[in-house]
């Protein structure tokens, strides 16, 4: 379907994963996945994305590899006495209120566990070997015919 300014925007309804509805989404992603070349799946040690994991790596015949590099932010409070709880958040919240330090109160996770961010990307796409008509032939001490590109995040 062409895109048209005049066409009028139909109303995004988000979608909720429920406890209950999970295993068909995951079967769904599976199923969306299956003829897609897929190398290796890394999930983080929570349940539910190892569970997302094991069926796109079972469907491919491939290991999951867990790492707890890759888990997610946490903001569950257990074990934590609800009265520094409640001191935490109305102690933020007041000086939110008051206009101090908006930009890193909540986002301070970033500074007290940077380790926890950090990670690397890798990916190597092949390029021709051979001459273009427009160019020079490549010589013997030209680097290999491999593009890489590298990002990494510091810790």
């Amino acid at each position: 379907m062409a895109y048209s300014s005049s066409a009028t925007p139909k109303p995004v309804r988000p979608t909720v994963l429920c406890h209950n509805t999970a295993s068909s989404w995951i079967a769904a992603l599976a199923e969306l996945l299956h003829d897609q070349s897929v190398n290796a799946v890394y999930t983080s040690m929570l349940l539910r994305a190892f569970q997302t994991g094991a069926a796109l790596a079972t469907d491919h015949a491939l290991p999951v590899v867990t790492d707890e590099r890759i888990n997610e932010v946490t903001v569950d409070p257990t074990g934590v006495p609800r009265e520094k709880i409640n001191t935490t958040i109305g102690d933020r919240l007041r000086q939110w209120l008051a206009g101090q330090n908006r930009a890193g109160l909540w986002r301070g996770e970033l500074q007290r566990r940077p380790s926890a961010h950090s990670g690397v990307l890798t990916t190597a796409t092949p390029t021709p070997t051979t001459p273009t008509p427009r160019g020079p032939p490549l010589s013997p001490d030209q680097p290999s015919s491999v593009a890489r590109s590298t990002t990494s995040i510091p810790p």
